[in-house]
C-alpha cells in the first residue's frame, strides 16, 4: 500500500481549481434556477437544493482529497475551502456574465425593481431610509442591474460574502469522522 503524500500547496490549488469548477457550475445552475423560480416555484426550490449541494459537495471533495491524496489539518482544510470557493466564484461569476450579456435583456432588473415596489419591502426600506432615499435607491439599483458586467459584479461581491460565511461550516463538514480513521 502506498503511502500518502505531504501536503503540497501547488497540488493544493490545482485540485481547489478542479473543485471550484465542480462547485461553480453547480451554484452557476442555482443562480440560474433561481431566476425562473420568480415565476415557477419548482424553480426555486432546485435552486435552493443545487446552493445546498453545493457546499456539501465541496466538502466530499476536500474530504476525499483529505483521505486519498494528502491529509489535511484544519488550516490546511480552510485553505482548500478557499481556493475551491475562490475558483467556483470565478466560475459563477462568468455563468452569469454571460447570461446577462446574451440572456436576461433586462428581466432580472425588472425582478428587482418589483420586489422593492411591493408593500412590505418598501415599507421596510422607507423605515430603514428616507421615502426620497428609496427612490433613488431603486432607481440606481435598478440602473446598475441593467448592465451585465455590474450586475455581475453585485452578485460576485454577494457571494464572496457567502463564501466567507461558509467557510468554516463547509471545512467542518470536511472534517467530520477525521478523528476516527
Amino acid at each position: 500500500m502506498s503511502e500518502k503524500a505531504t501536503f503540497d500547496k501547488t497540488q493544493a490549488l490545482r485540485y481547489g481549481m478542479n473543485y471550484g469548477a465542480v462547485v461553480g457550475i453547480l451554484t452557476g445552475v442555482s443562480f440560474l434556477c433561481s431566476i425562473g423560480g420568480a415565476e415557477q416555484v419548482g424553480l426555486g426550490l432546485l435552486s435552493n437544493v443545487m446552493a445546498l449541494a453545493a457546499v456539501y459537495v465541496a466538502a466530499r471533495m476536500i474530504r476525499a482529497f483529505d483521505r486519498e491524496i494528502a491529509p489535511l489539518s484544519f488550516g490546511q482544510t480552510c485553505r482548500m475551502v478557499v481556493y475551491t470557493y475562490f475558483f467556483a466564484i470565478l466560475f459563477t461569476a462568468a455563468i452569469q456574465y454571460v447570461y446577462f450579456a446574451v440572456f436576461d435583456q433586462g428581466r432580472f432588473a425588472a425582478l428587482i425593481q418589483e420586489m422593492f415596489t411591493q408593500p412590505e419591502y418598501r415599507r421596510m426600506l422607507e423605515n430603514m431610509a428616507g421615502e426620497q432615499d428609496v427612490e433613488t435607491m431603486i432607481q440606481t439599483t435598478t440602473d446598475t442591474m441593467q448592465r451585465p458586467e455590474s450586475a455581475t459584479m453585485q452578485l460576485m461581491w454577494m457571494n464572496i460574502f457567502i463564501a466567507l460565511f461558509m467557510l468554516l461550516p463547509t471545512a467542518l463538514i470536511a472534517r467530520i469522522g477525521k478523528g476516527r480513521q
